[in-house]
């Protein structure tokens, strides 16, 4: 007897389940409070305009650089050096500006020494760093910042193979005084 219950219950419920969907269409279109923002991105990748009451101000690069990382948010930076180590076919030659920590590496293998600017996100949890190289006045190790040093670098972004693997680097890049 409870078999047959349950199974009559069953087979209720199951006819039920498509009486309850509405026919109505779900809500496709999203509306926006009536307001726009005027936006000019520093980069090169196109103009973004958008009509607005309010204006964002964005921090314009200096002049012969393309991405000033030292005028964007800490969110921002993070975001942008992402992108700058994941895409870098989309930023080669492009001047970069940075600030961050000094980092440095001695490799056993080749006897090469690689030089970074590490840079924290607003966390402090998650570090990215792009390695850089100075100008040939910089030739001995001795010449770079030590490791932990606040630094603040620019030079132009680049690619190269060392052994099968592809790294990202800042070429011919200046120190700068913060």
């Amino acid at each position: 007897m409870k078999k047959s219950i349950c199974l009559l219950m069953s087979i209720i419920l199951c006819l039920l389940i498509p009486g309850c969907r509405t026919e109505e269409p779900l809500q496709t279109e999203m509306t926006y409070p009536d307001y726009t923002v005027e936006y000019t991105s520093p980069y090169s990748f196109g103009e973004e305009v958008y009509e607005s009451s309010e204006t964002t101000q964005t921090a314009q690069p200096a002049e012969g650089i393309d991405m000033d990382l030292t005028t964007m948010s800490s969110t921002m930076v993070y975001a942008n050096v992402y992108s700058l180590i994941s895409y870098p076919d989309d930023y080669l030659g492009q001047t970069i500006k940075m600030e961050g920590v000094s980092s440095s590496f001695h490799s056993e293998t080749n006897g090469n020494y690689y030089f970074a600017c590490v840079i924290q996100d607003a966390a402090a949890c998650c570090s990215q760093g792009i390695e850089y190289e100075l100008t040939e006045e910089f030739i001995n190790p001795d010449d770079y910042p030590s490791d932990g040093d606040q630094i603040c670098v620019v030079g132009v972004f680049d690619m190269y193979e060392e052994d099968g693997m592809y790294y990202v680097t800042l070429r011919d890049a200046q120190l700068l005084e913060e």
